[in-house]
């Protein structure tokens, strides 16, 4: 048998070009990759940073609107105690002079404009501070109040809803709406049940 012949000519200098060409391509593609695999990261690391950003950009505005608005209801919560003191004070300078009811409205109408000036000067962090340090001093006292608070806010909520649920002053409970006349259809008639006749 015949040997196997190396062949060096020009087909195995084309098959090794061939092949350096193949793994710088291959180095070319895999450098590329990384290139575009780093861009990515980079654009991800730049928008998740953008994110937390406006992120708490949005939570600043909103915490301050929250605090800009609740300022405002406290100074009209003040100017609100602070007018129905001036009532109280007139309504006791109006009263006899010997009656025990005047120095209670009068106290009543002085305690309310403490409150007022006291909202007004300190605002609502000087409530919170205020109820913070109480409850902190007297916690069972703290803890009672809430809950008489909290069962006087159901009630409240109760009874209104109640309000609304009352009959109209022209039927009494229990009794049907009058009825619509001749040709027409009562408007307490849901249109899926009203039939024309």
């Amino acid at each position: 048998m015949e040997s196997e012949t190396r062949t060096t000519g020009p087909e195995q200098q084309t098959g090794q070009v061939a092949k350096e060409q193949a793994s710088q391509t291959a180095g070319q593609a895999r450098s590329a990759a990384s290139d575009v695999m780093e861009t990515a990261r980079g654009q991800a690391r730049t928008v998740a940073e953008e994110s937390r950003s406006q992120a708490r950009a949005a939570a600043s505005t909103m915490g301050n609107r929250i605090a800009d608005e609740a300022e405002e209801q406290t100074r009209r919560a003040s100017a609100n105690l602070r007018q129905w003191s001036e009532d109280l004070s007139s309504m006791a300078e109006n009263a006899e002079s010997d009656s025990p009811a005047r120095s209670m409205v009068r106290q009543v109408a002085e305690r309310g404009h403490g409150a007022a000036d006291y909202l007004e000067d300190r605002g609502v962090q000087g409530l919170l501070d205020e109820a913070q340090m109480f409850a902190r001093r007297r916690p069972g006292l703290f803890l009672a109040g809430a809950a008489i608070a909290g069962f006087a806010i159901g009630r409240l909520v109760k009874s209104a809803q109640e309000a609304q649920k009352q009959p109209e002053p022209d039927q009494g409970p229990g009794q049907a709406p009058a009825e619509a006349p001749q040709g027409q259809i009562s408007p307490d008639v849901p249109p899926q049940y009203r039939e024309v006749r």
